[in-house]
């Protein structure tokens, strides 16, 4: 279609074409990507979640809780929660 010129007459079938086009073009790599997903875990068990909980299961939470992370955390050697080392390193994803 590139060497076809837009006139008034095909414009949309142009649009009709090109939007096809837009909303297939990535069919084969979502496929390889969604057989993949499927030999790991069935289509079935999948099917369970939203949208939303399978993004949050693969990606993880979009806000991590930091003071559960700080009661959470374990210091070895010489270093403790008042430790001046560690009280800087909290500072920093505050």
């Amino acid at each position: 279609g590139s060497n076809i010129s837009i006139t008034i007459e095909n414009f949309k079938y142009y649009c009709s074409c090109y939007r096809q086009y837009r909303l297939n073009e990535f069919n084969r790599q979502i496929n390889y990507i969604q057989q993949g997903l499927y030999s790991i875990i069935p289509y079935y068990y999948l099917n369970l979640f939203t949208a939303k909980e399978l993004e949050e299961a693969v990606c993880g939470k979009d806000q991590i809780d930091i003071e559960l992370l700080k009661r959470n955390t374990l210091y070895g050697g010489d270093y403790n929660k008042n430790s001046p080392p560690i009280e800087r390193f909290w500072i920093v994803p505050m």
